[in-house]
C-alpha cells in the first residue's frame, strides 16, 4: 500500500484525471510481480488460463536495450505496456528522448504501482501518458504533441509479450499511429517548405498593421438584401460552367479565390471579394489583370507584402500560422480558418460565417481531369500558352505540370482525373468540412459527386472570430514584447517560432542536428528579421 502512495502522489500532480480513475478503480488480480534470474523485477499477467512473463525472465535490462536499439534516433517514442518500466527507463536516460506511455484499464495501473516503484519515471519531465486511449484520441493527441522538427523522427514500441497476446489491441493502436504520422508528415513538409516565408512576411507585414481595415469592414460586404452567394474555385471544369456562371452571377454575391480572379476578368465579371491565403511570390500573378487590385481581398498576415502594399482594399486576417494566431490575440485581428489547407475551404468559411443562406459553388475538382491542372486563362494557363511551340505543346507542358515530381508513382487504374494525394487530401478535409455545414449548399465540379451537402443539425460554420482588445499595440511595441519573451524563452515561444525549427531541420537533413541548437538558430533567425524589417 505504501507504493501506491507513493507513486499516486507523484501521479496525481503530473496527471490528476488518470490519478482519479487509479483511485476509484479495483485492481487487476490477473498481475503479479517476481524476479527475473538476475534479480531484477518483472512482471506477470495471466491471459486466459495460463500465466505469462511481459519481460525477459534471464535478463529484462538486456531486453530493454534491445528495445531501445529497435526505436533508433527517434526524438518521440510511443510505449505500448509498462511491465516493470525497464525499457522506459533506458528510453528516458537519454536526453532527447520524449516518451508517450499508452496502457489498457486503471485497474491494471493500479495492480502496477502497487507493485513497484515507478515515481522517478512519472516524474519526469519527458514522460508522458494515455490511458485506455481509442484509436482517435490517440491519432489526435500525437497529431497535436508530436512535432517532428523538434523531436525528429518517430517510433511506436511494444513490449514483445502483448504484441502477441494483446495483437489486435496493438494493431489497432499502431494503425492509429501511422494514421497520425501521415498527417503529420504533411503538416511538416509545409511547414519546412513554407516556415522562413511565413515569419518574415508576418514580420514584414506588421508595418502596416494599423493601416489594415477592421472586421467589421469585412462583414459590411455582406450587409445586403441579397443572401444568395456564388463562390468561384479555380478547377478545369469552369470551361463547361461558364454560361450558368454569367447567368447566375446577375442575382448573387460573386466571391473568388485569388486563382480563379483572371478567369472571371475573362468573363467581364467583378467579383465582390477575392480571398488568398498563399504567402508565395507569384500570389501576384493572380492580380495582374487592370482593376484586379481594386477589388477588397480577404488575405491572411502571411501574405506576401508586395501584395499587401499593392491592394486598395486588404481585410487582413490571421491564418492558422502560430505567428499569426499569437499576434490576432494581441491585435484583435479576425481569424479565417484556414485548417482545410487549401483556398476554397477558406473562401467557403468565410461566407458562411457571414450569414449566407444560399451558396453555390463553382470549380470545385480537386483533381486534373484530361491532365488540365486549372481553368482557362489562370496563371498556369497562361504561363504555358506563352511557353507554347510546335515541339512543347499546352497539353505537354501541362501533363508535365501534372506529373511533375511523381516518378516512379503508379496509379492502379488509368482515370482521366489523374488523380493526386495532395488533391486528395484536400477533398476529404472539405468532405469533413462540409459536414459541419447547415444552409443551402450546391456543389459543381468533378468532385461535386464525392462531397455530401446534407445538412446537419448544427449552427453551420464557425462565425467569423475576432479576438478583441483594449488598444491595439504599435507595430513597434507589439515586436519588442515578442521579441523579449523570446529571449526569456517565456512559454508558448517555441510553438511560436516552430515553422522556422521545421524549416531549419528540413535544412540540416543530412546532418545529426540537437533539438537545443535549432531551437536556438530560429530563435536567432527570428530576432533578425524583426531588426531588419521593423529596427526593433
Amino acid at each position: 500500500m505504501k507504493l501506491l502512495e507513493a507513486n499516486l502522489s507523484i501521479l496525481g500532480r503530473r496527471f490528476p484525471e488518470v490519478a482519479r480513475l487509479v483511485i476509484e478503480a479495483d485492481p487487476e488480480p490477473d498481475i503479479r510481480f517476481s524476479s527475473s534470474k538476475n534479480g531484477l523485477q518483472i512482471v506477470y499477467e495471466t491471459f486466459g488460463e495460463r500465466e505469462y512473463p511481459l519481460h525477459s525472465t534471464i535478463d529484462p535490462s538486456r531486453e530493454a536495450r534491445r528495445l531501445l536499439q529497435t526505436a533508433g534516433n527517434s526524438g518521440f517514442t510511443a510505449v505500448y505496456g509498462l511491465g516493470a518500466a525497464w525499457h522506459l527507463e533506458e528510453f528516458l536516460n537519454l536526453n532527447d528522448r520524449e516518451v508517450l506511455l499508452i496502457i489498457d484499464g486503471p485497474g491494471r495501473l493500479r495492480s502496477f504501482l502497487s507493485g513497484r516503484d515507478y515515481r522517478k519515471i512519472l516524474g519526469h519531465p519527458r514522460f508522458g501518458m494515455l490511458i485506455d486511449p481509442g484509436p482517435e484520441e490517440l491519432t489526435d493527441h500525437l497529431v497535436h504533441n508530436y512535432l517532428p522538427g523538434l523531436h525528429g523522427g518517430f517510433s511506436f514500441i511494444c513490449l514483445p509479450a502483448l504484441s502477441i497476446r494483446r495483437r489486435e489491441r496493438y494493431q489497432q493502436l499502431k494503425r492509429a499511429a501511422d494514421l497520425a504520422l501521415n498527417k503529420i508528415r504533411n503538416d511538416f513538409s509545409v511547414q519546412a517548405h513554407f516556415g522562413l516565408l511565413w515569419s518574415r512576411n508576418c514580420i514584414a507585414n506588421l508595418a502596416y498593421l494599423q493601416d489594415f481595415p477592421a472586421a467589421s469592414d469585412y462583414l459590411s460586404l455582406f450587409e445586403r438584401s441579397i443572401k444568395k452567394a456564388l463562390l468561384v474555385g479555380a478547377g478545369p471544369s469552369l470551361r463547361e460552367d461558364r454560361e450558368l456562371l454569367l447567368r447566375m452571377a446577375e442575382d448573387s454575391m460573386l466571391i473568388a479565390v485569388d486563382t480563379a480572379l483572371p478567369f472571371l476578368q475573362q468573363l467581364d465579371l467583378k467579383p465582390d471579394l477575392v480571398v488568398s491565403i498563399d504567402s508565395q511570390f507569384y500570389t501576384l500573378l493572380h492580380a495582374m489583370q487592370p482593376g484586379s487590385l481594386d477589388i477588397p481581398w480577404a488575405i491572411t498576415l502571411s501574405a506576401p507584402p508586395a501584395l499587401l502594399r499593392s491592394l486598395k482594399t486588404p481585410l487582413v486576417f490571421a491564418g492558422g500560422i502560430p505567428l499569426e494566431l499569437a499576434l490576432a490575440r494581441k491585435t484583435g485581428l479576425p481569424i479565417m480558418d484556414t485548417r482545410g489547407g487549401n483556398v476554397l475551404q477558406a473562401a467557403l468559411s468565410l461566407a458562411l460565417s457571414s450569414g449566407m443562406e444560399e451558396l453555390t459553388i463553382f470549380g470545385v475538382d480537386y483533381a486534373q481531369p484530361g491532365g488540365i491542372p486549372y481553368a482557362p486563362a489562370t496563371y498556369v494557363d497562361r504561363w504555358f500558352r506563352l511557353r507554347e511551340t510546335r515541339t512543347s505543346p499546352f497539353l505537354a507542358q501541362s501533363l508535365g505540370f501534372t506529373f511533375e515530381g511523381r516518378s516512379g508513382q503508379e496509379i492502379p487504374e488509368y482515370s482521366h482525373l489523374y488523380p493526386c494525394g495532395r488533391l486528395d487530401r484536400y477533398r476529404e478535409n472539405m468532405a469533413a468540412y462540409l459536414k459541419t455545414c447547415s444552409g443551402k449548399l450546391k456543389i459543381r465540379g468533378v468532385s461535386a459527386p464525392f462531397l455530401s451537402t446534407e445538412s446537419t443539425p448544427s449552427s453551420g460554420a464557425q462565425a467569423l472570430q475576432v479576438l478583441l482588445t483594449k488598444d491595439t499595440p504599435k507595430p513597434s511595441e507589439l515586436l519588442r514584447e515578442i521579441s523579449e519573451e523570446l529571449r526569456n524563452n517565456a512559454p508558448g515561444t517555441v510553438q511560436l517560432i516552430y515553422p522556422l525549427i521545421s524549416f531549419l531541420r528540413k535544412q540540416r537533413e543530412s546532418s545529426v542536428a540537437v533539438p537545443g541548437e535549432i531551437i536556438e538558430e530560429a530563435r536567432s533567425l527570428f530576432l533578425k528579421f524583426v531588426s531588419l524589417y521593423a529596427g526593433v
